[in-house]
């Protein structure tokens, strides 16, 4: 029954227990503030895992903590995903199909990004509801502004991809009848890329759960010894899923508990930066041979990492166990000297906050709503992109100086409480129009 404040049909293609990176937990976590607000939530999603094939994902519709679920699957034959378009193009006829017996009652139309924003239009357009878009990236963002092919790169279908991501991008922007994003610097961004009208576009920061992300002493104990002895290295490990176990032989020492232990996660991409810190490592480990680099994640740059860690010698020193459920996550976080976030494109965030929350020093970049995630020498440092020698100084300091690392993770996990999802439920609520 639709309650007295509305109903919201979110579409987003990634919504857990399918969770490629900060979009799914972004998603999860507004639903549950809005179902908590009183409305009545709904989630169009994918019932597959873009990521991971071959895992199943159940179909049909699932209620769980006041949000409903509808799954919707993609006709057979089904294109894979390598040919992104196509594949975007039948799960926008599946989420379409599916969403169009819910329309009923339905006061407004969230969509996360550009996968499933042509859906949610047509949806809107056909109910007479207003259609809101998250832009949670972009892909001129993604590609460092390089939009379409170059004439070196005539008829590469790769880079006529980004080109028409971007116009699909567009599109929702102007469809959209109020734009959200999650930091000043998008806001600038979605304007002067996507031609958005300013007056449209409205930041709300994401929150982190502080809650969730807290871990007890012995819990973290654990995981620094786990993390620093106890897991295999010598990079990536696909097949770990949810077990960090998995990746490790517990009770077959490959290293020493004195550290340092560096942690970065996210999305394996190429503007994660995360080739940076590995740049970094050699130099790292001449001073602190004890060195121990955890990259938790996954994504199509996780070989290239391992070759470059392999051909810089630090591959032993180097454990990528793949993707990590939360409470693993935030033990290691905790349980770190430093949580680096090196990304080149970041326009929120969101994983410095959540490490900053699990009471981690965070080092980040200069970009995108990392400079309103941290305050250089208050609640965590910052380093410019690419700067490889910037961020080993910056890390063999904080090494050397536990006092002020400490001191950076206490302020920053008290920063990070001053913004809560109620408060992000709120404020978008706030934007959907009357």
């Amino acid at each position: 029954m639709t309650t007295a404040k509305g109903r919201v049909l979110h579409v987003v293609w990634e919504y857990p227990p399918v969770i490629y990176g900060g979009l799914a937990r972004h998603a999860e976590a507004l639903t549950r503030a809005q179902a908590d607000a009183g409305w009545d939530v709904h989630v169009l999603t994918a019932a597959e895992d873009v990521t991971q094939p071959e895992r199943r994902v159940p179909g049909g519709t699932t209620h769980r903590r006041g949000i409903t679920v509808h799954r919707a699957r993609r006709r057979r034959p089904r294109t894979g995903w390598d040919d992104l378009l196509t594949a975007a193009g039948e799960l926008e006829d599946a989420l379409l199909a599916t969403g169009t017996a819910l329309m009923d009652g339905v006061s407004v139309v969230h969509a996360h990004d550009w996968i499933g924003a042509r859906a949610a239009a047509v949806l809107a357009r056909r109910a007479g509801v207003p259609l809101v878009v998250t832009v949670h990236a972009t892909e001129w963002g993604r590609h460092a502004g390089r939009i379409g092919p170059t004439d070196r790169e005539a008829g590469d279908p790769a880079s006529t991809e980004t080109a028409l991501v971007h116009a699909l991008e567009r599109q929702a922007v102007v469809a959209a009848a109020a734009v959200i994003v999650c930091s000043n610097a998008m806001r600038d961004e979605v304007v002067a890329v996507l031609d958005a009208d300013p007056a449209r576009v409205h930041v709300v920061p994401n929150a982190v759960d502080a809650d969730a992300w807290r871990c007890g002493r012995a819990s973290v104990r654990e995981a620094r010894r786990y993390w620093l002895t106890g897991a295999t290295v010598g990079g990536a490990r696909p097949d770990v899923g949810e077990n960090p176990r998995a990746a490790g032989r517990p009770g077959a020492p490959t290293g020493t508990e004195d550290g340092p232990l560096i942690v970065a996660a996210g999305r394996l991409e190429w503007e994660k930066g995360f080739s940076t810190l590995i740049r970094a490592m050699p130099s790292l480990r001449k001073q602190f041979p004890g060195l121990r680099v955890v990259l938790a994640g996954r994504g199509g740059y996780a070989g290239r990492l391992c070759e470059l860690a392999a051909d810089l010698g630090v591959l032993d020193s180097l454990v990528m166990p793949g993707w990590l459920a939360g409470r693993d996550l935030a033990a290691l976080y905790a349980a770190s000297d430093a949580v680096v976030v090196p990304s080149r494109y970041e326009p929120s965030g969101l994983v410095a906050r959540e490490a900053q929350a699990a009471g981690a020093t965070v080092v980040t970049t200069d970009v995108g709503g990392l400079a309103d995630a941290v305050v250089p020498g208050r609640t965590g440092e910052r380093v410019k992109v690419g700067d490889v020698h910037g961020l080993h100084d910056t890390l063999a300091q904080l090494v050397r100086d536990p006092v002020r690392a400490h001191g950076l993770a206490d302020a920053g996990r008290v920063a990070v409480q001053s913004l809560t999802w109620p408060d992000v439920a709120a404020r978008t609520l706030a934007l959907y129009p009357s």
